[in-house]
């Protein structure tokens, strides 16, 4: 498990009130509403100064697909997380 998916993880157990997932769990599976969207958002935006649509965070429901996803959008900034 990579940094940003084991903050993810301890993130997504704290506003799903999760004590195990798994970094493929999808967070509408758990239960995961717009409400914990805008929370994740805000998250990623302050932490690893990346910026996604809230809409878009529907398309990376899981830690590994919105962790790569952060990875990516940093790497074309021309920075490393």
């Amino acid at each position: 498990m990579t940094g940003i998916q084991a903050e993810l993880v301890r993130l997504w157990g704290e506003l799903l009130r999760v004590d195990t997932l798994s970094i493929e769990d999808s967070f509408l599976e758990l239960g995961g509403d717009s409400f914990f969207v805008v929370h994740v958002a805000s998250f990623v935006e302050a932490k690893y100064q990346v910026n996604i649509p809230l809409v878009e965070f529907f398309d990376y429901r899981t830690v590994a697909l919105l962790a790569r996803e952060i990875e990516r959008r940093a790497r074309d900034e021309g920075r490393q997380i």
